[in-house]
């Protein structure tokens, strides 16, 4: 998580200065590992909400047809 946060910064993000649900340059989220399961406080994996977000899921789906 802490290298995903690095990449965002080096493109720009810069989280003191953005709204928590707010409109961001980079957001990199890291959604699944193949079926490991993890809990913690900076990371949750699968993604606790990827099942309700459309804009993720649909190119996810879309590039998974490509190894079906």
């Amino acid at each position: 998580m802490h290298e995903l946060q690095k990449l965002e910064s080096c493109f720009g993000r810069d989280r003191t200065r953005e709204d928590r649900w707010g409109p961001r340059s980079l957001d990199l989220d890291l959604l699944f590992w193949s079926d490991f399961r993890f809990d913690q406080a900076l990371l949750t994996l699968p993604h606790p909400r990827l099942h309700l977000r459309s804009f993720v899921l649909e190119p996810l789906l879309e590039a998974m047809r490509i190894f079906i």
